[in-house]
């Protein structure tokens, strides 16, 4: 009788949020959620100017770079999540200083997402099939090239419909286990927003491993984030307050709930000795981090562009240099 309630996590396009291309730019997911996607390049020597993100409550980014054969990218997804105050009213969380007229979400949005591309040097805001190759590509952990649909919707079930995606016997000794294309899916949970330098240094001990690196995080506004950081230091110091008052003012600017997650796709034969690998390079370079067992498909659900919903429990964080947060000390002209 409640067979139609049971969850199969091996149909990954029953989980996924994304839905379809209403502009060639931008995509509408399943929620009502919109987002667009920028290309950007290598370190350069050309310098970005100084960058401030201080989006409302609603808006999300990922920064998602690929290391897999034919595809050494790095891209930029943009997300708004339209809040109302009811079915009819117009959204309320609209970004300072981009004025929205009478132009429907879509095209509000489309305009938010070429004004920071603008502020990213070689920014490519991606259109059509470049965004459904890239889309695949997160799902697959491979370099994909998509052909465009005549119908660009149902992207969910589009571009997972040959997708070699298999979970185990959630009883069994591996229930928390995962393959894509008969890889095993490590995630790796970095705990700290680790500074570009640092960054590069652990992403180049990995070069010889298909990984994607993913830095996510859903704004907040000020009022909420210094209430969610109070919460989460309520314990710390409990008898001397200035002290907690004194290392929460070391925090500077504006943040959300962040998070840096690794993903890996190990061959199934040597996944142990992997295991290992990575432990080691990360206990070296003094990182705190988790090698997700038990929360391991939520994490990589949550590594999904659009997919703000997963991996929910993060604790929140302030970025004092976006800059160095989105990787752009300078880049040069992207690649497509």
């Amino acid at each position: 009788m409640l067979e139609d309630y049971q969850h199969d996590y091996s149909k990954v396009y029953s989980w996924l949020s994304w839905g379809g291309l209403i502009l060639p730019e931008v995509v509408r997911n399943k929620d009502g959620s919109l987002m667009g996607f920028i290309r950007y390049g290598q370190p350069a020597e050309t310098t970005a100017d100084e960058i401030s993100l201080d989006y409302p409550k609603g808006w999300g980014m990922w920064l998602d770079r690929h290391h897999f054969a034919g595809d050494n990218t790095e891209t930029l997804c943009l997300l708004w999540n339209p809040i109302r105050r009811g079915s009819n009213f117009p959204a309320v969380n609209l970004c300072e200083g981009i004025w929205r007229g009478s132009e429907a979400e879509e095209d509000y949005f489309r305009k938010v997402l070429m004004e920071l591309s603008r502020k990213v040097p070689g920014g490519l805001v991606l259109q059509r099939e470049q965004i459904l190759s890239y889309l695949q590509s997160t799902l697959e952990m491979q370099f994909c090239e998509v052909t465009m649909p005549e119908i660009p919707l149902y992207l969910d079930a589009v571009l997972s419909k040959d997708m070699e995606f298999k979970v185990y016997d959630p009883h069994g000794r591996d229930r928390n286990r995962f393959t894509i294309r008969g890889k095993d899916i490590a995630v790796t949970s970095i705990k700290v927003s680790l500074q570009e330098s640092k960054l590069d240094m652990v992403l180049k001990a990995f070069r010889q491993m298909d990984y994607r690196f993913c830095r996510r995080c859903l704004f907040m506004p000020e009022d909420n984030l210094r209430q969610e950081l109070r919460k989460m230091t309520a314990k710390w110091c409990p008898k001397r307050q200035s002290v907690r008052d004194y290392m929460l003012s070391k925090q500077a600017g504006s943040g959300g709930m962040i998070s840096d997650t690794l993903v890996f796709a190990l061959d199934s034969g040597v996944a142990e000795e992997y295991h290992r690998y990575i432990r080691e390079i990360l206990e070296a370079v003094e990182v705190p981090f988790v090698v997700e067992d038990y929360n391991s498909k939520q994490c990589w659900w949550g590594t999904l562009p659009g997919m703000f919903r997963a991996n929910g429990k993060i604790l929140p964080r302030r970025e004092k240099n976006w800059q160095d947060f989105l990787g752009l000390k300078g880049v040069e002209k992207a690649s497509v």
